[in-house]
C-alpha cells in the first residue's frame, strides 16, 4: 500500500512539474539538450533552469505571423490586419488566464518566437526577421500620432478588446532585452509558438 502512495505521489509531482515548466505548451516546440550532472548525462531543455525560475506567457497562434514590410504601416494593411487581430486574440486570451491585468511593464523581457510550416510555404512566408518585427508590433500597441489612420477593420465592435490603441503584452517592444526566433518544418497547418520570460 506504501509503495502504491509514493507511486502516486511521484506521479502528482511529476505532472505539475510538466505544466510548470510548460503551461500545457505543445511538446511539439520542445527541444533536448544533452546536460552533464554528477549522475552522467540528463536531458534538459537548454533553458530548463530559466523556465523553472522565470515567469512565462506561452501560446500557440494558428497560421503564420504578420509581416513588417516596406509597404507601409503593419496596422494598415489588408493583408496583414487578420494576422493581428488573431495574434492579439491568442495573447490577450492566455493574459487574462494567467491573472495578468496589465500590460507588462519591466524592462526585462526575453522573446522567443518558433514558427512551424509545411516545407513548400516555410521559405515563402518571409524573411525571419520581418515575421518577427510583426509579432513585436502586434503585442504592443499602434502609433499615437493623431494623423495614423488604421484600417477600417480594426473599428468593430467586436475588436475592441484587442483595439491596436491597448497594449496587449507590453506598452513598448523597446522592452524587451532578448530575442530568439526560429523556422521550422511541419507536416500539418502552419502555427507558430510565443514565449514571453519576464
Amino acid at each position: 500500500m506504501k509503495i502504491e502512495e509514493n507511486a502516486v505521489t511521484a506521479i502528482a509531482a511529476l505532472a505539475i512539474l510538466y505544466w510548470c515548466l510548460y503551461g500545457g505548451q505543445d511538446m511539439r516546440s520542445f527541444r533536448i539538450n544533452n546536460v552533464p550532472s554528477i549522475h552522467g548525462y540528463r536531458n534538459y531543455p537548454p533553458d530548463f533552469f530559466e523556465r523553472i525560475t522565470t515567469p512565462t506567457i506561452n501560446f500557440e497562434v494558428g497560421g503564420i505571423p504578420p509581416k513588417k514590410t516596406t509597404k507601409g504601416s503593419i496596422w494598415t494593411q489588408e493583408t496583414q490586419v487578420q494576422l493581428l487581430l488573431e495574434l492579439r486574440k491568442q495573447a490577450l486570451v492566455k493574459r487574462n488566464s494567467l491573472g495578468i491585468i496589465q500590460p507588462l511593464a519591466r524592462a526585462n523581457i526575453k522573446l522567443n518566437l518558433d514558427i512551424y510550416a509545411p516545407p513548400n510555404i516555410l521559405y515563402e512566408i518571409g524573411d525571419l526577421d520581418n515575421l518577427t518585427g510583426g509579432v513585436l508590433d502586434g503585442l504592443q500597441h499602434c502609433p499615437s500620432n493623431p494623423e495614423f489612420k488604421l484600417h477600417k477593420l480594426f473599428n468593430k465592435k467586436e475588436f475592441q478588446d484587442i483595439s491596436p490603441k491597448k497594449a496587449i503584452i507590453y506598452d513598448d517592444d523597446s522592452q524587451i532585452i532578448s530575442i530568439k526566433a526560429t523556422k521550422n518544418q511541419t507536416t500539418g497547418a502552419p502555427y507558430y509558438v510565443v514565449t514571453i520570460r519576464y
